[in-house]
């Protein structure tokens, strides 16, 4: 292909890169401030636009399960459930795709630290691949969610407690104890689960989060998200921007 039909289309892509974060980031700030119709037009939308990238693009996961939510806020049950397997099915070809992203160097505030990262580049390299892999435990996490809030509504339980667990491993894992949407995580197993002794225990750990929260996933994508195009911007977007099903019309 000529250089300048090559130029053409990566600048083409680029730009519903660019249009894809938007509509995402649009819509998830629509949706957790209640706006389910407006989140669902933006979503909708940004299923459209992801579709310019290749199927094993962590972006097109985030699309998938966000479709997701719109069948579910569209009491469509039993499509939003497939739409939830298949991300969670995704989500292991985004893990593939990490072994292959470029892996940019992280900017240091001093000589020494630049060296050191420079002498030492296939060890850095190697553990950013992990610290994505782990970014992307915590997107499983926020399917594995919405699965089960779909499987408990209709009516089981035991298949919602299952994903809720898994859900609560893989975003503790990714994120720590404190982040925000670990907290709701655990509040719904509190409320779930049979064992009162259990709840209670659901239900204190959810508190230390409350109180001591770091960042939500909107705040880490607009501290994170580096200023230029690259995989680990494709990768924080994917992660940051994938919604977790805590409003319904």
């Amino acid at each position: 292909m000529p250089t300048l039909m090559v130029d053409q289309a990566s600048k083409i892509v680029k730009s519903g890169e660019l249009s894809w974060e938007l509509n995402a980031f649009e819509a998830q700030k629509a949706y957790l401030s209640g706006n389910t119709l407006e989140a669902s037009r933006l979503w909708q939308k940004s299923i459209e636009l992801v579709q310019i990238l290749p199927t094993e693009d962590p972006r097109y996961f985030t699309s998938l399960n966000n479709a997701g939510l719109v069948y579910a806020l569209n009491e469509n049950p039993d499509k939003a459930e497939d739409a939830f397997k298949r991300t969670l099915e995704g989500w292991q070809k985004a893990r593939a795709w990490t072994s292959s992203m470029e892996v940019s160097g992280t900017a240091r505030s001093s000589i020494f630290h630049h060296r050191l990262e420079v002498r030492h580049q296939d060890h850095f390299t190697e553990h950013n691949r992990k610290r994505y892999c782990n970014w992307i435990d915590g997107a499983e996490a926020i399917t594995a969610f919405n699965l089960s809030m779909v499987q408990v509504s209709n009516n089981r339980k035991a298949e919602g407690m299952e994903n809720l667990a898994r859900a609560l491993n893989l975003r503790q894992q990714a994120f720590g104890a404190t982040n925000p949407e670990l907290a709701v995580i655990l509040r719904k197993l509190a409320e779930l689960v049979d064992d009162e002794a259990v709840s209670v225990g659901y239900l204190e750990r959810a508190q230390n989060a409350e109180r001591n929260p770091t960042r939500n996933a909107l705040e880490r994508w607009g501290d994170e998200c580096p200023q230029v195009m690259n995989d680990m911007r494709r990768l924080l977007g994917a992660v940051c921007l994938t919604a977790m099903l805590v409003h319904r019309n």
